[in-house]
């Protein structure tokens, strides 16, 4: 849970420093990549 303040924190950071598109389709897309792991992985 911590983990996922701090994250978020440095997430607010970071957009404040690149464009607010461009970090939030990285965030995206990470996400995304890291749910398809997690399933394939927990399928297999």
């Amino acid at each position: 849970m911590a983990g996922a303040i701090v994250g978020g924190a440095a997430g607010i950071v970071a957009a404040r420093r690149v464009p607010a598109l461009w970090v939030r389709v990285f965030v995206v897309v990470a996400g995304l990549a890291l749910t398809v792991v997690f399933f394939l992985r927990q399928g297999h």
